[in-house]
């Protein structure tokens, strides 16, 4: 991914409620990521988004009785992204490889079996933890340890587990890598009652910028009580 990129982010939104600052459509902070995902355990917090907007809705976990919203949001910098949507095709157990050849089957292999797991559908109850964890140490793997021209990636795409065909987006990012402008420093604190010094103080670095939100659903009106 290259700078000018747009990342889509959908939440559910309730009545009355107006989703509009970059927090309301980033990553969580760190004290409200106490549940697994697909690809990264509690306590642990990335950006799940998609590089398609019909994705990114059908990969919320949807109540339908609320409202959706995606923001848009743009990168600022070159983001390095593990593609395993374009993964060659794996050998066969007797197939022969030429010589000449560069690829790792069993590398391959692995990372087929990986987009397999990302995207198996999870039902969500008591085994989420358990069922999520193959797929989260493979990803703080690629998140830590992995490295493309010496470097950290920012992320992976892979196949999406709710839309046919669609293609999903993780980012290694929180909340100190969205962007906010002077203004939104000033709200933002005043809303959550830190010192402005605190939001501005990450903001060298970050490289997510929210330009465009956008109310796909609106919340379903609660029925009104009949006297009896």
């Amino acid at each position: 991914m290259g700078t000018r990129k747009l990342v889509y982010r959908a939440r559910q939104q309730k009545r009355g409620q107006t989703l509009h600052s970059p927090y309301d459509f980033g990553p969580p902070p760190v004290e409200r990521a106490t549940r697994p995902n697909r690809m990264s355990p509690a306590g642990i917090v990335m950006f799940y988004g998609s590089d398609e907007r019909e994705t990114a809705i059908a990969e919320i976990d949807d109540d339908g009785r609320l409202g959706i919203a995606v923001g848009t949001f743009q990168t600022t910098r070159n983001a390095t992204v593990l593609d395993l949507t374009k993964l060659p095709r794996s050998l066969g157990f007797f197939e022969q490889q030429s010589d000449s050849s560069e690829v790792d089957r069993y590398a391959l292999e692995f990372l087929h079996r990986f987009v397999k797991s990302l995207a198996a559908k999870v039902a969500p109850g008591e085994r989420e933890h358990i069922d999520y964890v193959p797929t989260q140490v493979v990803t703080e793997w690629f998140r830590t340890a992995f490295r493309h021209r010496r470097k950290t990636i920012d992320g992976i795409r892979y196949m999406s587990a709710q839309r046919p065909g669609g293609k999903s987006l993780v980012l290694f990012a929180d909340r100190e890598d969205v962007l906010l402008s002077p203004r939104q420093v000033k709200e933002l604190a005043k809303a959550l009652s830190v010192e402005e010094w605190e939001l501005r103080s990450g903001q060298d670095e970050a490289w997510l910028k929210l330009v465009r939100k956008r109310t796909e659903r609106q919340p379903k009106r609660r029925p009104r009580r009949t006297a009896r």
